[in-house]
């Protein structure tokens, strides 16, 4: 709190898990370029992805549900008048382009849901961050810690012949 004030500051609020983060970085490195100060607002499961992502200047670190949805509103309301720029990208996905089973758009007819919501995620987050696409062609950056690179080596050493990953979800 005794810092200077950085000149160009901007707030991102992204909660969820590993992949939601990981696209989050992407805009952060447009933001960067902008020079703008980087601050992530996350839960701990997503922070464990990007703490090392120099993109990011500081970290608001929250438990899961420790502001209550009902309070959401007002907390990031209070927050958005501390920075310049304040980009929220809370059900960006999951409440724009997916069509999860609790909400309407589940039942629309399918030309509806593809009209509405066949989009990049990862082009309709810079979107509403109104940051350039042209940052995300480098793909996305997992930073890993030296002793992390190590045990994804001891790890690998273990497997013979081919090693092949498939995510089940």
């Amino acid at each position: 709190w005794t810092s200077p004030k950085p000149k160009k500051t901007v707030g991102i609020i992204r909660y969820g898990a590993f992949g939601d983060l990981l696209q989050t970085a992407s805009i952060a490195k447009a933001l960067k370029a902008e020079n703008y100060h980087v601050t992530l607002f996350c839960e701990s499961r997503g922070y464990d992805v990007v703490k090392h992502d120099s993109n990011f200047d500081e970290f608001f670190i929250q438990d899961k549900d420790q502001v209550p949805n009902a309070n959401l509103g007002e907390f990031w309301a209070y927050w958005k008048t501390r920075f310049d720029k304040f980009i929220n990208l809370s059900e960006s996905v999951e409440g724009s382009l997916l069509a999860i089973p609790d909400r309407i758009a589940v039942h629309w007819p399918q030309s509806m849901r593809h009209k509405t919501m066949n989009k990049n995620y990862l082009e309709f987050m810079h979107d509403i961050a109104e940051t350039t696409y042209e940052w995300f062609k480098d793909g996305q950056c997992f930073y890993p810690t030296k002793e992390e690179r190590e045990w994804a080596k001891a790890e690998r050493a273990k497997i013979e012949g081919v090693a092949i990953l498939w995510p089940l979800a």
